[in-house]
């Protein structure tokens, strides 16, 4: 009998917590990133980070400067060129629109505002060709999404400025959504995701003659 009513009360929990409502809203602009994250009725500052209280006004001790060591280059996060984005819609699409279409159109997006301008000063060729490569991505991915997920009223500019030498966005972004649409996401492109990534570092690895050399000599 106790056993029937703890699992009923875990079961009810469950189905609680599974209604829980999540969220995060990012604004961007050059130079500057805002992002806030949602948990029930809660609000709290991802970043940038609140400022820390100072415990004590008093002077601390000056400490005794240690010998500085070399220091180990970081392998760092490879950046991604026009081929490994192709390649990123093409692994991850398919297994991000299942676990999407599970979902039953339960999460939202709003709001969703992005502008880009694509910077052609440099490289005026290259430039053309990015601009037409993220029109095509726009087009391709947008229709999908909102058959999805909803998205009340998007608002996506792409734009080029053979003036500027760089490539600038902002714009708006919040998703909301359950706990347990986000958990039955995770389990459906959690393994595509993991693996892309194994193969994108390792590609990335590859393709770094220093990471080579660090690894020859270890």
């Amino acid at each position: 009998m106790w056993f029937l009513i703890i699992l009923g009360i875990l079961i009810l929990l469950a189905a609680l917590l599974s209604c829980l409502r999540l969220g995060v809203r990012l604004t961007w602009e050059p130079g500057s990133l805002t992002a806030e994250a949602t948990v029930g009725p809660a609000h709290i500052q991802l970043y940038p980070p609140a400022p820390r209280k100072k415990k004590s006004s008093k002077p601390e001790p000056a400490a005794k400067e240690a010998p500085q060591q070399p220091q180990k280059k970081r392998s760092s996060f490879p950046k991604p060129t026009a081929d490994d984005l192709r390649l990123a819609l093409k692994t991850l699409l398919p297994p991000l629109r299942k676990a999407l279409d599970r979902t039953r159109r339960g999460i939202r997006i709003t709001p969703m505002e992005i502008s880009v301008t694509v910077g052609g000063g440099e490289d005026p060729a290259a430039a053309a060709q990015l601009y037409g490569q993220l029109h095509a991505v726009v087009w391709t991915v947008m229709p999908a999404l909102e058959q999805l997920v909803r998205i009340p009223d998007p608002a996506i500019h792409v734009g080029i400025d053979f003036d500027a030498d760089t490539t600038v966005s902002s714009g708006k972004v919040g998703i909301f959504l359950t706990l347990g649409t986000l958990i039955s996401v995770a389990l459906g492109i959690g393994v595509p995701v993991i693996k892309f990534l194994a193969g994108y570092m390792k590609r990335g690895q590859n393709a770094n003659p220093e990471t080579k050399q660090t690894a020859s000599a270890a």
